[in-house]
């Protein structure tokens, strides 16, 4: 009897400790929009300027990087070209700063003024150097993950694709604009995701940068890594979810072929990019569940989760099925795009996370 009252406490602890909730309150914010900006993107990242807060996306049609106004003011596009010395190839992930962008593609690393002219080039020799370990993007489904360039202030992370197993390896590279610098990451990827059958947008890191530590994480793995700037140390946190697996099993991708593969590796489920917010002391993560149909690239749940690791308490947020997949966040607010939107309006849900 005294075991099974133990037994009864034990797990009654536990859930308390991690709650599935379901989000149903939230802010939204929608701004009108006219040619060129789009309704849609693919990617957005933020940019501040004299108080007002601007949502930053690549314009594919025009070769564009539009500047959404989300206070209210003026919205404005910075225009590149596409040939001679000032021409730049399309993006793939890209940051922005008061001064400068900087954007990943096939053709290296390229940093611009925000008169769209170019400032400095990295070719994707360098980049990918040394070229016997790291690769450009091949195969797969370009999901955007290995895309991404992070920030820090000046710095911004560049992740980087290494199908080696028999050497250690970087998990990545920062850039500094200020000195338009490129140097390895002094973080290796772990044997736990080296020595995977590798799928290359499942075993690419998400990085972000702050003034103590770079927290960095991998989509097939509820694991969270915190490498502190002060000591040269990581600490490995297992952000676990009630929702989905938390590892997804690579090995079923050995003996598909490449259509096959493409399509299963854009289905499975994976976790998003972990935040940390000095203000709360918390983590938060977004991760998506598995769908069953390829097509139907809305139709699968997403989370959001919030980890106090000094608690040891987690909350697992179901989100409502019109946020969309794009989502950024600034200030510890996290905006999600809404499905559905017109062509006349672009619409934000927001959420501030210190009230989770």
């Amino acid at each position: 009897m005294i075991l099974l009252l133990v037994s009864l406490h034990l797990s009654c602890s536990q859930e308390a400790r991690h709650q599935v909730l379901e989000l149903k309150e939230y802010d939204s914010i929608s701004v009108a929009i006219d040619y060129p900006i789009l309704s849609n993107y693919v990617r957005l990242v933020p940019y501040a300027r004299n108080g007002e807060l601007f949502v930053v996306g690549y314009n594919h049609f025009e070769h564009y990087y539009d500047f959404v106004n989300l206070s209210g003011g003026e919205h404005f596009s910075v225009e590149m070209e596409k040939e001679g010395p000032d021409g730049v190839l399309g993006s793939g992930g890209f940051w922005v700063n008061e001064d400068y962008i900087v954007c990943r593609n096939d053709a290296g690393l390229v940093m611009l003024g925000m008169d769209g002219k170019v400032r400095h080039r990295i070719p994707i020799e360098e980049l990918l150097h040394p070229t016997d370990v790291y690769v450009n993007r091949f195969g797969g489904v370009a999901l955007g993950n290995y895309d991404y360039v992070q920030n820090d202030g000046s710095r911004c992370f560049i992740p980087m694709i290494s199908l080696r197993k028999d050497v250690d390896v970087a998990i990545g590279k920062v850039y500094d604009a200020k000195t338009s610098s490129l140097e390895l990451l002094p973080i290796l990827y772990p044997d736990s995701i080296r020595n995977l059958y590798q799928v290359e947008s499942l075993i690419t890191p998400y990085m972000n940068g702050y003034a103590d530590r770079i927290v960095y994480n991998f989509p097939i793995s509820s694991k969270v890594y915190c490498y502190d700037l002060k000591t040269k140390k990581t600490k490995v946190m297992d952000m676990r979810s009630k929702t989905i697996p938390n590892a997804v099993d690579m090995e079923e991708f050995k003996n598909m072929d490449w259509f096959r593969r493409m399509k299963e590796e854009d289905m499975t489920s994976r976790f998003l990019w972990a935040h940390y917010s000095a203000k709360s002391g918390k983590y938060y993560r977004v991760h998506f569940a598995s769908r069953e149909n390829f097509e139907d690239k809305a139709n699968n749940k997403r989370y959001l989760m919030v980890y106090d690791e000094k608690k040891g308490e987690t909350k697992e947020y179901l989100l409502p099925a019109r946020f969309s997949a794009t989502f950024f966040i600034h200030d510890d607010v996290i905006y999600f795009d809404f499905d559905g939107t017109n062509d006349e309006v672009l619409t934000f849900a927001k959420i501030d996370l210190m009230k989770l």
